[in-house]
Formats: structure tokens, C-alpha cells, sequence
């Protein structure tokens, strides 16, 4: 039974037909909306100004509302709700379909919401194919989906699976719910809904790509690459497949555990201390080997350019007295001298890790600076007495939030209220995970730049987003982490997309190797037999590697103004031209693309052209858990620019799509 929960159940009944128009249906409110049919138990529910207002009456194991109704959907494609936190507390609204909301509490945490702070007003798109997908229905045998009329391609709109999922939009469905509840954490929950409408979204989008046009040098963004040894170490294989797949990385981010290297009770150190593998037991993917540290470290910094190093762990200790900051120190410049000279191209040290958070040191911004003071003292150390080379770095502060979040300006501030002559900061790092606004990736650079100047520092240092992914639905519950995973593909495609243009900023994608409650963010798993496969979204960072060397004029009318939808990148060079397209929203998306610009020696030449495909079927290892799993071509052709300049195809909710071109000499 759910206890400490109230929730509100919206339920109607929809026939949606194929080949509807473009169409906005009010559901609430609207002349059709009926008070008299909303049945309360324990959410009283009234009507004011327009608006549904929903207070809870008593305590209770599961206190709701339905409100029942009949609206025409038909050709609509998403569910828009509005609402406003009229509370004093901040308040999730999640969202959930079928009849009955499910009894685990993960389950229930899996579920989409809307975050509303006190008094603020937001709204949440919920597709209604997901809404569809959950109810019974019969496909109809008699309607077919395709491409047609010169001179369309060779590469074709859709598999028969695409086209029978397309199908969903239009056929008949039976009655359907959707529930609306928020967790009741002791404290009063009150708020409204002003608007509910059904929208038909343009399921179309054209892209065009100049390829006689080149904007700039595109970016390497597969070349900074995360790992992580929280639950344990990343396979030592890893480092050489990630270099087979992606290149070479210009960074790779490790970690160092310093309540590991050192051992407290006893003061003695372990530079090469085993690596522990926490992922254990019934259910878990792979039961991999303890890993040494040294090993760890080496591995990686052989295959890589540079190493940043995060350093972390004894925060507590220290702030609860239990160590001396000197005495920390003393710890942390052991490990920085030992490792600079175990790899002499270990070249930033970050300072700790996500401060702020509870489960990271839960410390003060000002507790967080005496320890980036003793950083930047330990690298300045360092570097006098071993003089290396490849002269350490330090920087920070790691935290997470929308940058500038407000740890991060406070850290600002305090750096340049230090009087100390050496102190130092060589880069900003900050981490962010989000699926809202994700144009706003194009901005956080400024907004760095701008904070540093308002306190009169520096500006020409470089900014490390060195933990970007997907957020919203959460991602580390098992039975959707798996689908979350193509979401992240998408999601951190289209951030790295509107963050290309950045000079200073590098962003590091969350992450190749994790454990299973992170999948949704992983490039790489094992299967139950050990064998090293790549992720939906591992497939799609080597397709930002198979591009070309320049980025070329490229527009899309699938993009939203938020950073969602269709978007495409055309690149291109002397051995031919790419256009990845990412579809980032809930709907399938029809895509015609069409490639202009090319010179008249390029006509000449004869193409061969590949279409990759990343979505829930194809290039998918959590489809094919038992299968070898590929980057599958779904389409090759080869043939003159008159009859493969142009493609029309359908990208399921969430696809990632290469077309490479290249010529045949």
C-alpha cells in the first residue's frame, strides 16, 4: 500500500485517428470540463479564478481525486500541464499512466515531475505516444507509411518496426489515465493547475547542410573523457577500447580516494591500494577483480594525454576535528608527489568533489576553501621541488548546480578576497545534469567569464563542465535505466551541440564505466559473461568521433526553442561529409535532408553513403543483451550526388542517426 502519499487521477477517454492537422485541444479549462464529475477521497479539489486548487484534507495512505472526462485527441502528440506552487514548501508533481500507480517506491520515483519551488509557475510536456503505450490498442494492417517521389534517396524512410511504432499516434485507443501525485513528507502540500492541453507537435523537420560552407574547426568533444572508481575500478581493457572507438583522449578524469590510500586507524599510506569491487552479489552484470590503484592510474595516463586528477575524501575528519588541516595535507601532498612521478603527465589536481553535497563531505563553501587553500599550496610545493616538465595545475570548486550555481560564485568570491601572493586557480570546474533549457549550455561560458570579471580576476583560464548528462525522470532505477540510456545519448548530444562554440569551456560526458545503478549514463557494461560492450550512448560519442574536420553550415527546423527536438551538425573535409541528427523529444520525427553546395568536381565523383542508426533496436546492447553488438549501418548505397543529395527518414523518440559520405576514388 502507498502511505504518505497524495495523488490526483486524471482520467478521459480519446479516439485518435491518422492523418489529423496540426490542432491545440483545452482539456482544462474549457466549456467541456465538468466539477460535478471529479470525485474526491482526501484532496479536496475546488475551482477559483480558473484554476483547480488542490489541498490536502487529512492524512492518509493514498488521498486523491479523479476527474473524469471525454476529449477528442485525435493527431495529438503531447500532454502540456501548468502549474503553480501556492505552498510553502518545495513540491514535485509527478506523473504517471495506467489505472494503477505502481506499489515500489523506486517505481514511483521513476516517474516524470514538475519542480516547483515556493510560488513558482512551470509546465511539463508529457508525450502522449508514452501515454499510449501503456493502454491496450490494435495497430491497423492496412495503412502503410513510406517515402516516395524523386529525388528522395536510397535510403529508406523507415524499418518496418519504425513505421509500425509511428502507427501508434493513430490508432484507436482505449480508455486511458493519467495520475498526478506528490510524496507527503509531513508538511502541508497546496497548489494548482491553471491549464491542460493536448498538442499536435510538428512531427516533420527539414535540415539543410551547406557543405560549401565551413563555420569553424569542429570540436573533438569524444576526446574528454570520465571514469569513475565510486563502486569500482573501470576495466584496464577499457583504456584500449576507448582509444580504438573514440581516439585518443586529450584528458582523461581519474579519481583518488584518500581514505583509501591512507589508512587511518593504523597512519600508514598505500600508494597501490586495491581498487575494491562493491558490485556484488544477485543481479549484478559483472563480478570483476579488485584492481591495483597503480595500475589503475597508469593505464589510463598511458593511453591519454594529460590526467586531471580528482582528489577527495577526510573532509569530515577534518571538519570534525578528528584531523588537522596539517595532518591532511600532509596526506594529500604525499599522494600528489607519489602519483606526479608515478605519471608525468598527471597535470590538473581538482579539489574534492561535489562539496556541497551530503554525500560528498557536506561542507560549508567557506569549510570548502581552507582545504582549496591547502591544494594550491600542496601544487605550488610540488612543482618547486620536483620542477617537472609538465607543471601541475589546480583548480575547482567541482560543484554542481546551474552554473554559476551559487557554491560556485561563492567560491569566486572568496578566492579573490585571498591576500595570499600564490595562490593559484587554473581552471573552474562545475557539473551539471539537466533535460530542461539545454540551449542554455551556449551561455554558461559568458556567465563564467562575466563572474570572474566582476571580482576582478582572470579571465583567460579554462572552465571544465567535466560532468554533463540527463536528469528529470531519474535515471538509476533498473527496469527504465536501460531506455534512459539512449534519453542520455540524445540529451548530451544536443548539450555538447549548443556548447561547441565555446572557447574555454570542455565537457567531460558522465560516464564510460560505472556500476548497474548507474546505466543510464554509462558508455560501456559487461554482459554476465565479461564481454566489454558499448551503451546506446557509448555507440553514440563514436559517432562524434566519425565525423569530419569541419563543422559546415547546417540548419534544422525540428529544433525547439528550449534545446529540444531535431537537431543536426554537418561536417565535412577532403575524405568526405557527415550529418548526425539527434532526435531529443518524446515523438518520432520525419527528417528531410538535403545537402547543397557541392562543386562541380564533387559532382563528378561517384559516393558511398552509410546510414548508422542508435536507437531502441539498432546498435542497442540492451536489445541484443546475448548478441555481439555494432554500430549497425541500416542503409549503404553508393551512387552520383543527383540521386543521394537528398534523404527522408523517421527517427524514433530519443534516435541518434550518422550519414557519412564519402567519395569513391
Amino acid at each position: 500500500m502507498l502511505r504518505n502519499l497524495f495523488c490526483i487521477l486524471l482520467l478521459w477517454c480519446f479516439v485518435p485517428l491518422l492523418g489529423a492537422a496540426e490542432k491545440q485541444v483545452d482539456i482544462f479549462p474549457s466549456p467541456e470540463f465538468d466539477m460535478g464529475k471529479v470525485e474526491c477521497s482526501g484532496l479536496k479539489v475546488s475551482m477559483l479564478d480558473g484554476s483547480l486548487i488542490f489541498e490536502q484534507e487529512v492524512k492518509g495512505d493514498f488521498p486523491k481525486a479523479v476527474i473524469k472526462g471525454q476529449w477528442d485527441l485525435t493527431g495529438c502528440s503531447e500532454l502540456v500541464i501548468e502549474g503553480e506552487n501556492i505552498g510553502k514548501n518545495l513540491l514535485k508533481i509527478r506523473f504517471g499512466f495506467g489505472s494503477d500507480l505502481p506499489t515500489d517506491h523506486n517505481r514511483l520515483m521513476n516517474l516524470p515531475f514538475l519542480e516547483l519551488k515556493e510560488g513558482q509557475k512551470d509546465s511539463l510536456s508529457i508525450s502522449l505516444v508514452e501515454l499510449t503505450e501503456q493502454s491496450k490498442m490494435k495497430l491497423p494492417s492496412n495503412v502503410t507509411y513510406f517515402a516516395s517521389g524523386p529525388p528522395v534517396g536510397h535510403i529508406p524512410i523507415s524499418t518496418n518496426r519504425e513505421t509500425e511504432t509511428m502507427k501508434k499516434n493513430g490508432t484507436r485507443i482505449n480508455e486511458t489515465q493519467l495520475t498526478v501525485f506528490v510524496f507527503q513528507t509531513g508538511q502541508s502540500r497546496r497548489f494548482k493547475i491553471t491549464k491542460i492541453i493536448a498538442i499536435h507537435e510538428n512531427k516533420k523537420a527539414s535540415v539543410t547542410v551547406d557543405v560549401s560552407k565551413i563555420m569553424r574547426p569542429r570540436r573533438e568533444i569524444e576526446r574528454y573523457v570520465n571514469n569513475s572508481i565510486l563502486q569500482r575500478s573501470p576495466p584496464l581493457e577499457l583504456a584500449d577500447r576507448i582509444v580504438k572507438e573514440y581516439g585518443r583522449p586529450k584528458i582523461f578524469r581519474c579519481w583518488l580516494c584518500l581514505d583509501d590510500m591512507y589508512h587511518f586507524d593504523t597512519k600508514q599510506f598505500d600508494f597501490n591500494y586495491p581498487i575494491k569491487n562493491h558490485v556484488k552479489g544477485i543481479g549484478v552484470d559483472y563480478e570483476m577483480p579488485d584492481i591495483p590503484y597503480e595500475e589503475y592510474l597508469k593505464t589510463y595516463a598511458a593511453h591519454a594525454d594529460e590526467i586531471l586528477l580528482n582528489i577527495r575524501r577526510f573532509e569530515r575528519h577534518v571538519v570534525e576535528g578528528k584531523l588537522s588541516m596539517n595532518e591532511w595535507k600532509t596526506i594529500c601532498k604525499a599522494a600528489i608527489l607519489h602519483y606526479k612521478k608515478l605519471c608525468p603527465n598527471l597535470r590538473y589536481i581538482e579539489a574534492l568533489n561535489e562539496f556541497h553535497l551530503k554525500a560528498f563531505g557536506n561542507l560549508k563553501t567557506n569549510e570548502y576553501y581552507e582545504f582549496y587553500e591547502t591544494f594550491y599550496e600542496i601544487v605550488n610545493e610540488v612543482n618547486d621541488e620536483l620542477n617537472p616538465k609538465l607543471p601541475l595545475l589546480v583548480g575547482g570548486p567541482a560543484t554542481t548546480g546551474l552554473p554559476p550555481d551559487s557554491h560556485l560564485r561563492e567560491f569566486v568570491k572568496l578566492y579573490s578576497e585571498d591576500t595570499n601572493s600564490k595562490k593559484k586557480l587554473d581552471f573552474l570546474s562545475f557539473h551539471h545534469y539537466t533535460n530542461k533549457n539545454l540551449n542554455d549550455a551556449s551561455e554558461y561560458e559568458q556567465k563564467l567569464i562575466e563572474l570572474l570579471e566582476f571580482y576582478h580576476l582572470p579571465t583567460n583560464i579554462p572552465f571544465f563542465w567535466d560532468e554533463l548528462g540527463f536528469t528529470g525522470t531519474p535515471w538509476r532505477l533498473g527496469d527504465r535505466s536501460a531506455q534512459c540510456n539512449n534519453i542520455q545519448a540524445s540529451c548530451v548530444t544536443a548539450l555538447q551541440y549548443f556548447a561547441r562554440k565555446s572557447n574555454q569551456m570542455i565537457a567531460f560526458p558522465w560516464v564510460t564505466f560505472h556500476s548497474p545503478s548507474q546505466t543510464a549514463l554509462i558508455q560501456f557494461l559487461y554482459d554476465s559473461s565479461g564481454q566489454l560492450k558499448m551503451t546506446p550512448f557509448g555507440m553514440t560519442v563514436k559517432c562524434w568521433s566519425m565525423q569530419k574536420k569541419n563543422e559546415l553550415a547546417t540548419k534544422s527546423d525540428g529544433l525547439k526553442p528550449n534545446g529540444s527536438g531535431l537537431g543536426a551538425i554537418g561536417t565535412g573535409d577532403e575524405t568526405g561529409i557527415t550529418v548526425l541528427h539527434w532526435n531529443h523529444q518524446p515523438h518520432h520525427c520525419e527528417v528531410n535532408l538535403n545537402l547543397d553546395g557541392f562543386s562541380e568536381t564533387m559532382k563528378q565523383k561517384k559516393w558511398h553513403v552509410k546510414r548508422y542508426l542508435i536507437d531502441s533496436e539498432y546498435s542497442n546492447c540492451f536489445e541484443k543483451s546475448t548478441e555481439p553488438t555494432t554500430l549497425e549501418i541500416v542503409d549503404e548505397h553508393k551512387g552520383n550526388l543527383e540521386t543521394i543529395c537528398r534523404f527522408l527518414f523517421v527517427l524514433e523518440p530519443y534516435a541518434v542517426s550518422l550519414i557519412v559520405l564519402e567519395p569513391i576514388f
